[in-house]
């Protein structure tokens, strides 16, 4: 006998966690702004205490609940992880992972996406261990460690660019996806003119965008800008390419891998950045150049031309697709059908390091 399906059957509910700094938590925005968009499609957001994730969940009117976490302070050498406060960050985890698995058993969502930043770790083995697919989302070029924990945890992995298929542990490029890194929709809808009125300036002068932290800029500010001066991290260059500025680029170094100085030259490559490295900037350097760049209007829109030209497309609608397309596969084997229904096979993770 087949049972009724109720409302409830018919809601696929999306976990998202991540943040710690806006650079998970804005694509994570991004993300859920598209997700919403669904029809019968619930999202809930689990985040860190003190990281920006509580205000922009906040900000997405979706509910949010904190669960404890660590970090792993890295060091020069190997035993300089072997720090109280590391041992005292191990056990935050796992009450952490405790709390999450109570969490997403009270919650019982059909899918978790994770964005990045240490809150996921806990997030991500508690739904693995609850075989609820997990679905990670790297938007730098290489996996950042707390991806890199919870990527055996992972169903799928999501990249922002082909470039980081080669960085991938070979075991988990099977199950790796490229779709861009989200952008807000805020950004993309910027408006010059009101740009003008809000900030107060002159429209027939070039305006200088100065950004590039983890937050980004407002959307207007990007509509008006003649020129962005920038360091090149990947949610900020993302937003050049997704709105077409041309930037004057100072890569941060050190970073990871030397993230943004690849990222810098593969715009430079592309003609849409002038690269000054971060040991040659300064004051009047940084008057130079851009004085050189504003007098050459041509130039600048041929970078503003090339930078869309790296732009991914709908990155965030690709993301929300493939979140929603697992969580759907999921539903078709737990609910109630035939006997068609339930032999389909969902992406289930294995907690054992794949």
């Amino acid at each position: 006998m087949v049972s009724a399906m109720t409302d409830a059957d018919h809601l696929t509910r999306v976990i998202v966690t991540g943040g710690g700094s806006g650079g998970h938590a804005m694509p994570a925005l991004a993300a859920i702004t598209r997700l919403l968009a669904e029809p019968a499609v619930e999202v809930e957001y689990i985040g860190s205490t003190t990281g920006i994730e509580r205000a922009v969940a906040r900000g997405a009117g979706v509910p949010f609940h904190a669960v404890r976490t660590g970090k792993l302070r890295r060091a020069r050498r190997w035993y300089g992880v072997l720090s109280r406060r590391n041992a005292a960050d191990v056990l935050e985890v796992v009450r952490g992972t405790v709390e999450s698995f109570a969490l997403l058993g009270r919650l019982r969502p059909s899918v978790v996406l994770a964005t990045g930043g240490f809150v996921t770790v806990p997030v991500a083995w508690a739904a693995c261990l609850r075989r609820i697919p997990v679905v990670i989302h790297e938007q730098t070029l290489r996996l950042g460690l707390a991806n890199r924990l919870c990527a055996p945890a992972a169903t799928g992995i999501v990249l922002s660019t082909p470039l980081s298929y080669d960085a991938l542990r070979p075991r988990w490029r099977s199950k790796a996806t490229v779709t861009g890194n989200p952008v807000r929709t805020g950004v993309l809808k910027g408006v010059r003119s009101r740009a003008v009125d809000r900030f107060a300036l002159a429209p027939d002068l070039p305006t200088i965008l100065v950004t590039g932290g983890a937050l980004g800029a407002m959307g207007d500010a990007y509509a008006i800008a003649s020129l962005v001066v920038s360091r090149s991290g990947a949610g900020t260059t993302n937003e050049l390419a997704a709105t077409g500025r041309p930037a004057l680029l100072v890569p941060l170094v050190p970073t990871g891998g030397d993230e943004q100085c690849r990222i810098a030259r593969s715009f430079a490559a592309a003609g849409a950045a002038l690269v000054v490295q971060d040991d040659a900037f300064s004051g009047t350097r940084l008057v130079a150049e851009t004085r050189q760049l504003l007098a050459a209007p041509d130039r600048l829109a041929a970078m503003g031309t090339a930078a869309a030209s790296l732009a991914p497309g709908d990155a965030a609608g690709a993301l929300a697709d493939l979140v929603l397309r697992t969580a759907r596969r999921t539903q078709a084997v737990h609910s109630p059908g035939d006997d068609e229904r339930r032999t389909l096979s969902a992406p289930q993770s294995r907690c054992y390091g794949d």
